[in-house]
């Protein structure tokens, strides 16, 4: 059994994808100790970042998020210029190289948790937590009300996609990334690329949501995998899964005790979205002040000509 000996270095190790994270990225955890690697295979809106938290706080970092992808250098600390283009190509059925994921110990969130049997190939000893929501039609309701506003075509996004600042300017390359993904991961469900998903039902994304959930099931043997109701399961069930032990002698209640990490909130999108806009309107009034001061200091040269 792994046992937690320090428990300095297992404080809360980040906060959510808000609009402070977008310029202070949270702090790096220590290294995992587990011999094998972890990873979540739920989609977006299951939970993963609270997962992610949750690992983090374990010791069981770096992590990979998609957070990763569009800061090349976050919570990790490992740098990974590249990585969104790594999944972009294997997406498009190009060569299932996982040697630069080696530098993490666990991950979660789409990309990554859309390859289940990909990552099983190249990590056989690693373990996996599907995250699962109360039912298929509150994950649907949760996506359009969140990632599809988020990824969302509309004139803000794409205005705010010239900015030469991260994420921003990693917009329109995770968005290729994203429908490509779901064209060879949800093919069966005849979708071609995010709008698709977005585009779907109530009804018709709970047909997605239970058949990935099948899937997963399917492909990942069942001694291995630890399916973990979000808003149910906490750390108990993480670290028995894990073997992780608790810490001893503290008198506190442990980790077992904690609540589990709540982050990544339609609130903080709410407020993420409300931002795009205000991005988005100095931009635009940046460049219609600098057209006029343009015309205005020609018109002073044809005065003076």
């Amino acid at each position: 059994m792994w046992k937690m000996i320090n428990d300095e270095h297992h404080k809360p190790s980040g906060y959510p994808f808000s609009i402070q994270s977008v310029f202070f990225p949270p702090p790096s955890s220590p290294p995992s100790s587990l011999p094998f690697k972890v990873f979540g295979l739920g989609p977006g809106r299951t939970g993963t970042d609270s997962l992610r938290v949750a690992l983090s706080e374990l010791g069981l970092g770096p992590v990979m998020h998609m957070r990763e992808l569009v800061f090349p250098l976050d919570s990790s600390r490992v740098d990974t210029r590249g990585f969104m283009e790594k999944f972009n190509a294997m997406a498009k059925g190009g060569e299932d190289d996982w040697g630069w994921m080696e530098e993490f110990n666990s991950g979660v969130d789409w990309p990554l948790s859309s390859f289940p049997e990909e990552l099983l190939r190249r990590f056989p000893d690693a373990k996996f937590i599907l995250t699962i929501r109360r039912n298929g039609k509150t994950w649907m309701r949760s996506i359009k009300s969140t990632i599809c506003r988020f990824g969302s075509s509309g004139l803000p996004w794409s205005l705010v996609g010239w900015l030469p600042v991260l994420p921003f300017s990693r917009l329109s390359a995770q968005r290729e990334m994203l429908d490509n993904v779901m064209k060879r991961k949800f093919v069966r469900d005849n979708i071609t690329g995010w709008e698709d998903l977005c585009g779907l039902t109530d009804e018709e994304g709970e047909g997605v949501y239970e058949r990935w959930n099948e899937y997963v099931k399917r492909v990942v043997p069942s001694d291995r995998l630890l399916v973990f109701e979000t808003g149910r399961d906490g750390y108990g069930e993480v670290m028995e899964f894990l073997g992780i032990e608790e810490k001893e002698g503290t008198g506190e209640a442990g980790f077992k005790g904690r609540e589990w990490p709540r982050v990544n909130s339609k609130e903080e999108f709410d407020r993420i979205i409300a931002f795009v806009w205000l991005l988005a309107a100095l931009e635009v009034g940046g460049v219609c002040w600098g057209i006029f001061k343009l015309i205005r200091s020609q018109r002073r040269k044809n005065k003076t000509a």
